[in-house]
């Protein structure tokens, strides 16, 4: 003698056992229990830049024609114009750990073109050493004054606002992570929030699959991907922050 009748994709169920073999009962409707979505290594990461390039895309020199007068005037051996058009006519920030910092070396302020802009320290030309030489609510990073965050609530989950800039810490405690996620299933482990499953469907966070018995992300083709996975769209004009596809960091 047949069971009961099983329900099919999207009809309803009030337990997983009223559906189909390889779907479960969510919303009181019958879902898959795993996605067709293959697992990829690569990651999705927030950064400022990848290349020095990215840095100096935007760069604009303060006037063309005082350029090519200062050029010309360097030619002609006035070290102080070679300074001040290193400093006013070209970009002198380089990439470094996804974020632009100042780049260009020096003996001393006049090095920096001594307009004020710049000044050196340690041998480099930069806006400050620490964040007391940087005015209103900004920090000194990469030797350039930034503005950013003031309280823990501008920033990401399980990051804090240090130093006006968000710093991720992680989770502390299994209690974190059932917040973040809503799953009693989420535990913190090395300050990571990790949800243990036996399918897909139990995995309570966007763009997470069950690999290995662990609720992951599933991994990332190319950019526009991550642009989704981090919601990074309808940025506004000169954000630097862009999403980023690539291997997970050594």
């Amino acid at each position: 003698m047949d069971g009961p009748r099983k329900g099919e994709r999207g009809e309803s169920c009030v337990a997983s056992n009223d559906c189909q073999r390889g779907m479960g009962c969510v919303g009181a409707v019958c879902r898959d229990r795993d996605f067709e979505v293959s697992y990829l290594v690569d990651e999705c990461h927030r950064v400022e830049c990848v290349e020095k390039d990215d840095c100096c895309k935007d760069f604009r020199p303060e006037s063309a024609m005082l350029c090519e007068e200062l050029e010309e005037s360097c030619k002609a051996g006035v070290q102080s114009d070679c300074n001040l058009h290193i400093n006013l006519c070209t970009c002198s920030q380089t990439c470094e750990d996804s974020v632009c910092v100042a780049s260009v070396d020096c003996k001393n302020d006049l090095d920096c073109g001594g307009s004020g802009v710049l000044r050196c320290f340690a041998g480099k030309c930069a806006q400050c050493a620490n964040d007391g030489d940087c005015t209103g609510a900004s920090a000194c990073v990469g030797g350039l004054c930034r503005g950013g965050c003031e309280r823990n609530e501008e920033c990401p989950i399980f990051n804090v606002c240090k130093r006006h800039q968000c710093e991720y810490v992680g989770c502390q405690s299994d209690r974190d992570c059932f917040f973040e996620s809503g799953s009693p299933r989420s535990k913190c482990v090395d300050h990571s929030c990790r949800t243990r499953c036996e399918n897909d469907l139990v995995c309570p966070l966007p763009f997470h699959a069950c690999v290995e018995d662990y609720c992951i992300f599933v991994g990332c083709e190319d950019d526009d991907q991550c642009r989704a996975a981090l919601e990074l769209a309808l940025q506004p004009p000169g954000d630097p922050v862009r999403a980023v596809c690539r291997a997970p960091d050594p």
